[in-house]
């Protein structure tokens, strides 16, 4: 009689039952043997003590290796009974990788109002990753073949020790396969810096986000990517040197940049500047830099944050020389900058007049946050219309930024209204903690005829 066909069995099925027959029938065959071996062996002379040698280490041995294997098998077949089963199997691949990108990178803020620092940011993105490499097999590979997943580099020097640091940022190398790269950095100004591992790869970075408060901390960072031996080009810098409270400098040259421009000093200078060259996007919050120097070419966003940019007709002629050839600029915001009043450079004068700042691709401009002559000398400065602006003003619209006292009195704001109706502003935004009279207010918002929101 032919044996009858399950038509439902692939040849897979086949083989996988034909070998559990097979180890059926010979486990079978093998505790008909260990029955009869006692009596059989003692029959046949069989010393006893070398027969209890040879099942002991049967015991130790064979049967040791059979649990093992017998439990392995029973472990892969749950697992792929379960994996068959589950839901997860059947959605597309494309659906899986968009779950798997909103689980990773959704918003870490635990506050909706809140914005996430870029330490709780990194530390969410791969908690949630781990949380994804222990959902089942299914998600774990999901994730794992996905470079992009791990392509930002999480070197976070707070809060964790130095062998759980590297261990984090081998696992992110190597699981990003040949994906570009981002690097996360929280530098702490007392740890040995151990960033060899990230030599080999610096040609492959092409945004790099830095915060500290060590000066050494961030050349040192930097440093890595200037001894590179192979060409890096980066499209995005950012760069966040904290400040104590009271950081600003109470001169125009009380401050200290990552690369002096001094004859005498050894700073690869230069070479600083090459790697600025490629950068689309620039971030410059408490480090300073000669901004003179900046290759501005290629830039399409630009945000300086708490800087020191010396008298007010400076940092005119600094934002010309690097404005004047960022035809590209889309986004450029100005935010905490600190400027000195100079009374013999009238906002009037023909030295301002001749730092006219034009840009012609801005789309939107934010200026936030300066003292009141700073703001003016900017806004007389930049006159370029065509850009959506946001003026968000603190307390320090009504005063002088005077490291002397020869300004100390109170500005006459309505120097300021008047440039603001030459000023196209479309966005006002009023720090919770400014308390104007309701007559300066309103003077304000006269000033302001085309603003919006």
């Amino acid at each position: 009689m032919l044996d009858t066909v399950d038509p439902f069995a692939t040849p897979a099925v086949r083989h996988w039952e034909k070998a559990g027959t097979l180890l059926a029938n010979a486990l079978g065959l093998y505790l008909d043997h260990c029955t009869l071996l006692g009596k059989s062996s003692l029959n046949e002379n069989m010393q006893p003590k070398e027969l209890a040698l040879r099942i002991d280490s049967a015991l130790c041995s064979l049967h040791t290796l059979l649990d093992q294997q017998m439990a392995q098998a029973r472990s892969i077949l749950c697992k792929t009974r379960n994996e068959i089963l589950s839901p997860a199997t059947r959605l597309p691949e494309e659906v899986l990788a968009e779950i798997c990108t909103y689980v990773v990178f959704s918003d870490q803020a635990s506050d909706n109002s809140a914005v996430a620092t870029m330490e709780d940011s990194v530390i969410g993105i791969y908690r949630s990753l781990h949380s994804l490499l222990g959902v089942c097999s299914v998600w774990r590979n999901a994730a794992l073949v996905r470079g992009e997943f791990w392509s930002i580099t999480p070197v976070l020097e707070y809060p964790f020790p130095a062998p759980q640091l590297k261990r984090a940022v081998e696992l992110s190398l190597e699981r990003a396969g040949s994906r570009e790269l981002h690097l996360a950095g929280v530098l702490s100004p007392y740890r040995s810096h151990n960033l060899d591992i990230l030599e080999k790869h610096t040609s492959r970075f092409r945004t790099v986000n830095i915060i500290s408060e060590s000066h050494d901390a961030i050349r040192h960072m930097i440093g890595v990517f200037l001894a590179s031996s192979t060409p890096v080009l980066l499209s995005e810098l950012s760069i966040y040197q904290k400040q104590a409270a009271s950081f600003h400098p109470r001169s125009s040259c009380d401050f200290r940049e990552l690369y002096l421009v001094h004859p005498d000093t050894d700073d690869p200078i230069f070479e600083f500047y090459d790697l600025l060259s490629s950068l689309s996007i620039l971030r410059l919050n408490g480090a300073h830099i000669n901004l003179s120097m900046l290759p501005s070419d290629q830039l399409t966003v630009l945000r300086l944050q708490a800087l020191n940019l010396g008298y007010d007709h400076e940092m005119l002629s600094t934002l010309n020389c690097i404005l004047s050839s960022a035809t590209g600029l889309r986004e450029l915001e100005i935010v905490s900058i600190r400027t000195f009043p100079n009374s013999g450079w009238p906002l009037e004068g023909s030295y301002v007049a001749s730092q006219a700042i034009t840009i012609p691709s801005l789309q939107t401009l934010l200026i936030q946050d300066l003292h009141f002559n700073t703001m003016t000398y900017l806004l007389i400065g930049i006159t370029s219309r065509s850009h959506h602006m946001t003026l968000n003003l603190t307390e320090n619209y009504r005063r002088y930024n005077d490291a002397e006292d020869e300004h100390s009195g109170v500005p006459d704001l309505t120097i300021l209204y008047g440039i603001l109706k030459r000023t196209s502003v479309h966005t006002l935004c009023i720090d919770h903690t400014v308390w104007s009279p309701s007559s300066e207010i309103r003077d304000l918002l006269k000033s302001m005829p085309l603003l919006e929101t």
